[in-house]
């Protein structure tokens, strides 16, 4: 499993690494992956580090007020 923070509001921008995972994960050769990038989503994307993502999370992005500078890009 990988899981991917993207946000120019993030405090961390770590590269995607290997993280602990469960006796029966490893027992089953499942990994768990996961990546901090301080950038905009857009940014990423076009990025040499995108994953293609099977599900996508879009937390405090302005939708339902008003756009947010930093999504606005990446919404549109």
């Amino acid at each position: 499993m990988k899981v991917i923070f993207v946000g120019p509001e993030g405090r961390l921008n770590h590269p995607m690494s290997q993280i602990g995972a469960c006796p029966d994960c490893i027992s089953n050769r499942r990994v768990r992956m996961q990546g901090f990038y301080n950038i905009t989503y857009h940014d990423y994307r076009s990025g040499e580090d995108f994953v293609e993502p099977d599900f996508v999370a879009a937390y405090n992005t302005g939708m339902y007020d008003e756009y947010t500078e930093s999504w606005k890009q990446s919404l549109g």
